[in-house]
């Protein structure tokens, strides 16, 4: 199984996300784009895992989850990681209670090292990934000035979320194998 651990989405964030994906996409050339069924918050990624943890790792975010609230957050800027030749990953950032997802995040790695997941050793920043080797038509601020009323929206996390990513007919395929009320 291929996992990852996120903070899930409700169905109006994903259709707010898939609405300011579109516009990012017709100002595009060409870029791989998330489905809207896939939009989250990535916390860690686990990688390859015996069915046999899975148990473990679904008690483990039950009690990290248990332990905080609700998160308020609001979608912030358009960012990108780069590439080579493109914008290797495209996302938007998010504001508010952003510690709170960080305080998350370290909970997570603290826990799960006991199962053998090592802590990350790169800076955590909270994202939601639109598209991976995206190259624009026009320049980045121009796509920015299209979807700035779009990021007038806040919304709030209510679940910790163990994935399994599948590759199924050639799309990528997330399902929740565990899902955990935060508070």
């Amino acid at each position: 199984m291929r996992l990852f651990i996120a903070l899930s989405f409700d169905r109006e964030l994903k259709e707010r996300l898939g609405k300011i994906q579109k516009k990012v996409k017709n100002n595009s050339s060409k870029g791989r784009w998330v489905y809207i069924d896939n939009f989250h918050l990535t916390l860690k990624f686990l990688g390859s895992v015996d069915k046999n943890y899975v148990g473990d790792i679904n008690k483990s975010l039950r009690k990290i989850a248990s332990n905080f609230d609700e998160i308020k957050l609001k979608l912030d800027k358009l960012d990108y990681f780069p590439g080579k030749d493109m914008m290797r990953v495209v996302w938007l950032g998010v504001s508010g209670e952003v510690e709170k997802v960080k305080q998350i995040k370290l909970a997570v790695d603290k826990e799960l090292i006991k199962y053998g997941f090592p802590k990350e050793k790169r800076k955590y920043t909270p994202h939601i990934t639109l598209a991976r080797d995206v190259v624009f038509e026009s320049r980045k601020h121009f796509v920015d000035d299209l979807i700035e009323k779009d990021l007038d929206y806040s919304f709030t996390l209510k679940n910790l979320t163990l994935m399994n990513s599948e590759l199924i007919g050639g799309k990528r395929i997330y399902t929740p194998i565990g899902n955990f009320r935060l508070g």
